[in-house]
């Protein structure tokens, strides 16, 4: 059985409308996005928006009983465990800015992480604010707090650590990641090829900006929801060893930076492998790097052989031909679960409510057999048809 776990979560707003992370839908409360978790099967979830107002409703939560601190880390809301954290911005001098995560299982000492970031930043009822420290100074506070620590959208070529710098050495002086975060238009296959990663699990998360895209990417975990657990083998010394099932994640060829683009003309490199920084259509002289060419650039001609749980390939229902609105009502009724969560859906119920047609789609996704239009540029794939054998 095991649990799910979406680590990478977003808070729009406070319960009374303040704005908290700017772009997350005002709709995304404390309190909302712990139901849509919920309702999305997600039993541990991290929120990186602990700005002093969340910090404040938590322990108003905790005051009243609406929440109390789970004895194996976080705060338990009557089935969901949410862990309290930070997606903190650092720049460095001549860098572009890039997004860290931390995660902490003791509620206080998150707080205490919390009063040192704020003292670095100039905005602190904002979240992702720029924190004026060095990165290696960001680490060692949040290992100070017993926390843990990962690049956010690790190769995204906007705020990702290896989309935007090249080398876990160009910033830290020892070690490696706890963990990569593989984030929208990357797998465990692509991330293979950066062999900067062989110290680090793989997190799949789905750094929601709304409701709706809870759990969109997520880890199956054996054993009980706890993130106590996933803390202890985040830290282990035996990196080798593993408790995910699987990991969860949008196909990447559907995510909106996998190709390089052109913000002019809107060219997409699909079909070539991009290698110079101009256009071919128009000759812009700045692309926006995708996914699959900074891997390309960075990243080694062989994979690493590290043995890493499957990577499952979850086709959200929008992108799926045929789907309709009504549809999607009609499969939230029957199976009693958010759309992303295809796998609590018997074949035999999903041709039921979606038609056979849909269904194949679904089916054709799970196995990898999509004809993808592949994504760029901040514009999503889109699915073509399915490939016959």
């Amino acid at each position: 059985m095991g649990f799910r776990a979406d680590l990478h979560v977003h808070i729009g707003a406070t319960c009374d409308g303040r704005p908290v992370k700017i772009g997350a839908s005002k709709f995304m409360t404390l309190e909302s996005v712990v139901a849509a978790a919920r309702s999305n099967g997600i039993e541990v979830l991290g929120v990186v928006d602990f700005v002093r107002g969340i910090f404040d409703e938590a322990m108003q939560h905790l005051a009243s009983g609406v929440c109390v601190e789970h004895a194996d880390g976080g705060l338990w809301y009557d089935g969901v465990i949410v862990v309290p954290g930070f997606e903190v911005e650092i720049r460095r001098q001549g860098r572009n800015p890039v997004h860290f995560v931390c995660l902490f299982a003791d509620f206080g000492k998150a707080y205490d992480m919390g009063r040192w970031l704020w003292s670095k930043q100039k905005n602190p009822s904002i979240s992702c604010q720029r924190t004026y420290c060095e990165p290696a100074e960001l680490l060692d506070v949040c290992l100070a707090n017993e926390g843990v620590f990962w690049p956010a959208h690790a190769f995204t070529p906007h705020r990702g650590f290896y989309g935007t710098w090249e080398r876990y050495q160009q910033a830290f002086s020892k070690g490696s990641f706890h963990a990569i975060e593989l984030g929208l238009s990357a797998d465990s296959a692509s991330a293979s090829y950066v062999h900067d990663t062989e110290g680090a699990h793989y997190v799949s998360a789905s750094d929601a900006h709304s409701c709706g895209s809870i759990g969109r990417e997520h880890m199956h975990i054996a054993g009980t929801a706890s993130f106590g657990r996933i803390h202890r083998w985040l830290t282990a010394a035996n990196t080798y060893s593993n408790i995910v099932i699987a990991n969860h994640g949008l196909d990447p060829r559907l995510g909106k930076y996998y190709r390089s683009a052109c913000p002019k003309c809107k060219w997409v490199a699909r079909g070539v492998t991009q290698r110079a920084n101009s256009c071919h259509s128009c000759g812009h002289p700045q692309l926006i790097q995708g996914v699959f060419d900074r891997i390309k650039q960075i990243g080694s001609e062989h994979p690493l052989l590290r043995p890493r749980p499957p990577y499952v390939y979850e086709v959200p229902l929008r992108f799926v031909p045929g789907v309709t609105l009504s549809g999607l009502r009609r499969l939230a009724a029957s199976c009693g679960s958010n759309q992303h969560e295809l796998a609590v859906c018997s074949p035999e119920l999903l041709t039921e409510v979606l038609g056979e047609g849909v269904a194949e789609y679904v089916y054709a996704a799970r196995e990898g057999r999509l004809m993808v239009l592949e994504g760029g540029g901040g514009q999503c794939g889109r699915v073509l048809g399915i490939m016959r054998a």
